[in-house]
Parts: structure tokens; C-alpha cells; sequence
């Protein structure tokens, strides 16, 4: 049995390095909203390991709200920029390990004047730890998002091959009154 609620739209399987992905979720018919999983590491060491997202090509209006927790401490930040607080495993930490990215946008067709995005990004080092992002994003924008882009380090790194985006559509459930019978009240 399939769940017609919930499925693959598009994914981008990555077989060479790049430094910027975009996903075109324009057109799509029958969703409200959108799933998108991501795999990710970056080829170089050290600095830029964020993965950072913007909608339609814009690096306005963004609100964000972020936890990381690496098990000893916590911290937040808050930000105006493009969505970019969600880790990126580079080539200094284990070996072939990604890290894994959940961001789910309600709404994403609407023309409503802001869309809320709520991101879960974990991140892992097996010889040293990891750390887990949690964001919370506003984007003040009446525009459906249409694209959705990619980069990691300020666009100065680059993706490593077998790095995976899946975008999954969602639909909202036709929900059915049954009748049944008539109540009894005493």
C-alpha cells in the first residue's frame, strides 16, 4: 500500500564535486508541502562548514533561530542572513561520513507574506563527537518558493561526490466523515 500523502519528487545524486546545488520545485501540482533530505560532505578541511539554503535567489528576509548541542555545551545564535546554521562534515573529520539535514517548509507555494522553515541538521565526527542544529526560519517573502539553493562555505567549498538532496512532496489528507449510527443518550 502506498501513501499517496507523501512521496519522491527529485533527487540529486552527486557523482563529481560542486559547489552549489539548486533544486527547481516549480510546477509541482498536488502538494502544500515540502520534505528535503540531505546528505552532505564537503572535500576541503577546516573553515566554511556550513551548508547554507536561500529561496528563489534571495538572500533577503530571512529570520533564524538556532540550539546546537554537542553533548557539553549549548549555544544559540540568531541571524538575518541567508538560512545557514547546519554543519557540513569536511574532509577533516571521519572518513566518508556525511552529515544528514531534515528542513520542512509548509506552505512553500503559497503568496502567504511570510513561510516558516524548520530545519534538523546532525553532524559527525566518530573519533571526536558530533553536534545537532535545530532552526527555526522565517521568510518574510509573498513569493512561492520555486528554487531552492545550496552552498557550502560561502560557495568557496565544494560538495563531495555521493552527497544526496531528496525532495519530498506532501499533500494534505482528504479527510472522510463516517457515520457510525445514531447516538444513544440516556
Amino acid at each position: 500500500m502506498t501513501d499517496s500523502t507523501y512521496a519522491l519528487l527529485q533527487r540529486v545524486s552527486l557523482n563529481a564535486t560542486t559547489n552549489t546545488v539548486t533544486l527547481n520545485v516549480s510546477g509541482l501540482t498536488g502538494y502544500t508541502d515540502l520534505k528535503i533530505v540531505t546528505s552532505t560532505r564537503k572535500v576541503e578541511s577546516g573553515g566554511g562548514t556550513n551548508l547554507q539554503m536561500r529561496f528563489n535567489g534571495t538572500t533577503a528576509g530571512y529570520v533564524q533561530r538556532t540550539i546546537i548541542g554537542n553533548g557539553s555545551t549549548a549555544v544559540s545564535y540568531y541571524d538575518t542572513s541567508e538560512i545557514g546554521f547546519m554543519y557540513v562534515n569536511d574532509a577533516s573529520q571521519s572518513a566518508n561520513t556525511f552529515s544528514s539535514t531534515e528542513i520542512y517548509i509548509p506552505n512553500y507555494s503559497t503568496t502567504q507574506s511570510v513561510k516558516s522553515v524548520d530545519i534538523m541538521n546532525v553532524v559527525e565526527n566518530n573519533a571526536v563527537g558530533g553536534a545537532i542544529c535545530l532552526t527555526a526560519v522565517t521568510w518574510t517573502n509573498a513569493a512561492p518558493i520555486t528554487t531552492i539553493y545550496f552552498q557550502v562555505g560561502n560557495g568557496a567549498a565544494n560538495f563531495a561526490a555521493n552527497s544526496t538532496f531528496s525532495v519530498y512532496g506532501i499533500s494534505k489528507l482528504d479527510v472522510k466523515l463516517v457515520s457510525v449510527g445514531p447516538s444513544l443518550v440516556g
